[in-house]
């Protein structure tokens, strides 16, 4: 494809009125004048043989194949009638079953076979000459159990499958102006998603709008990015981490990275300018990432997601920021909930932090003001405010105190971190005992770590010396959620903060000042162990 028609590809998405960064409409309003072409064409159609299309000369629409029938296309010819002023025609490829793609024909020939039974699986179009250069080709295929999910794509980009034997059923195709829109604009860049149980979203992000999803754990399969310059020429380049694949090969302008139909998730991504264009603009994006939230912002090829974490991405922003300029900070007002754009990023030590139990739960039999949840999960709050303030990254496992989670979920949640840590208070019927006490992974990993917080948990409470514990189960580890981080090679501790069912380590428990004091202490503990203090 030539580089004209690359610049030309993907802005004139019709599902919706997009705003780019001039604020014009990608659309015209007055757009009720017939159409300066006309196109009519022929399907084959499964069990119907030769099938006229249907042509609407205000939209410019061409409507090839059937819906509702579950029936294949196997071949399909577009015909041309050009009254733009522009020298050009249309060229279209096919994907065939049993066969691949075949060769590139003009409007007026035949793609597919006849009265051998195959289906058409995928297709490219484009245009060439002096229209490439004002109009762009779109086309909408209806995909076998996929329906209209993937939406419209543009000039030579992949409408349809390959390698999941699914048959089109139905193809649209229009031309669209691009000269209305583009004067005085000095780039474009959209991108569109495809989102498990959704499919591809219908219409183009822009100037920085969310693609993709986020509160309903749906993984990103695959990602669309184009660019269009009309000042300044060049493009866009970009690569995908993606589950049991690792990084992809990178992709430019339209090309699809990722996957669909293959139930695999995008876990990172790293996207850059190309050409002239990379003089004059940087490019920002930032993911939602599963157990992350929304990251900090990444820029000009920086990783933004994770790697070797087995975690989704659910949403993504892109924006171009004029050279230098400061990034975009909380666009659409969406605020990072991470300081790093990638998890793991450079040499930051990463530490996964656990709220035990969930709701309110554990109430103490002697101060009943107090319950185990409610202390956890102000504590694990303060200390991750604390860790912060040496560089170091935190990871919680749950969002809220509220939400449920499997405890060897939890641990698991720990991949790909340096240390986990599960907080808890104990509790016996002996209401005497108040030492504190580190349950560490079975393997010794966390030996050191697990006896320097619980030592300094003696120390502030005032409360009996701390004891360290291995306690065996059946399957490795008694405790689900050292079993879920020992699964995923990550030393882990379960902290017990002195015993709620003491009355004074209750009540001292209940006080923000000594939690705050004590989340400051542990956090010298782990800084110091990982060498940041």
């Amino acid at each position: 494809m030539t580089t004209t028609k690359i610049m030309r590809s993907v802005f004139s998405i019709a599902l919706a009125v997009i705003v780019v960064f001039t604020g014009l409409k990608l659309f015209p309003e007055n757009a009720s004048a017939d159409v300066p072409y006309k196109l009519s064409g022929v399907a084959h159609v499964q069990d119907q043989g030769d099938t006229p299309g249907t042509f609407d000369s205000t939209t410019g629409e061409l409507v090839l194949g059937t819906e509702g029938l579950s029936r294949r296309l196997e071949s399909i010819t577009i015909n041309f009638e050009n009254n733009t002023g522009y020298e050009g025609t249309i060229e279209y490829k096919v994907h065939v079953q049993d066969i691949g793609w075949m060769d590139w024909v003009e409007a007026g020939g035949a793609a597919g076979t006849s009265g051998k039974a195959k289906r058409l699986e995928g297709i490219y179009m484009q245009l060439t000459g002096e229209l490439a250069n004002h109009f762009t080709i779109q086309y909408w295929v209806h995909i076998q159990d996929y329906g209209d999910s993937q939406g419209w794509v543009s000039e030579g980009q992949l409408a349809g499958t390959t390698g999941e034997s699914k048959r089109l059923e139905k193809l649209h195709v229009k031309l669209v102006s691009t000269d209305q829109f583009y004067s005085g604009t000095d780039c474009l860049l959209a991108y569109k998603t495809h989102i498990q149980d959704v499919g591809w979203e219908t219409s183009w992000a822009t100037d920085g709008k969310c693609s993709g999803s986020t509160g309903k754990g749906r993984r990103l399969e695959g990602i669309y990015i184009d660019y269009v310059g009309t000042k300044y020429s060049g493009g866009v380049k970009y690569t995908t981490h993606v589950q049991d694949i690792g990084w992809q090969t990178w992709r430019t302008d339209g090309e699809l990275a990722g996957t669909y139909g293959q139930s695999k998730r995008l876990e990172g991504i790293k996207i850059e300018l190309t050409g002239d264009v990379a003089n004059y603009y940087d490019i920002y994006y930032r993911v939602h990432s599963e157990y992350f939230g929304w990251l900090d912002w990444a820029k000009n090829g920086e990783f933004a997601g994770t790697q070797g974490m087995g975690k989704r991405l659910e949403a993504i922003q892109i924006v171009l920021v004029a050279k230098g300029g400061s990034k975009p900070g909380n666009l659409e007002g969406i605020k990072s909930d991470a300081q790093v754009p990638c998890y793991p990023c450079d040499d930051k030590i990463i530490v996964c932090l656990d709220a035990g139990h969930i709701g309110k739960y554990n109430k103490s039999p002697s101060v009943p003001e107090y319950y185990e949840s409610d202390f956890t999960w102000k504590f694990h709050l303060y200390l991750k405010e604390e860790l912060e303030k040496y560089g170091i990254i935190v990871v919680l496992t749950r969002g809220d105190q509220y939400e449920s989670m499997g405890v060897y979920e939890r641990g698991q949640a720990a991949q790909g971190c340096d240390l986990f840590i599960s907080i808890h208070s104990d509790a016996s019927s002996n209401t005497s005992y108040t030492n504190p006490s580190a349950y560490c992974c079975i393997n010794g990993s966390a030996d050191k770590i697990g006896m320097q917080l619980a030592q300094v948990i003696s120390k502030d409470m005032g409360v009996a010396p701390a004891q360290l514990y291995h306690r065996v189960g059946e399957n490795g580890d008694y405790y689900g959620v050292l079993r879920g981080c020992t699964s995923v090679g990550v030393p882990g501790v379960l902290l017990e903060h002195s015993f709620y069912t003491n009355p004074n380590s209750a009540k001292w428990m209940l006080n923000d000042d000594n939690l705050k004091k004590l989340a400051q202490d542990e956090a010298l503990v782990i800084a110091q162990y990982f060498g940041l203090a």
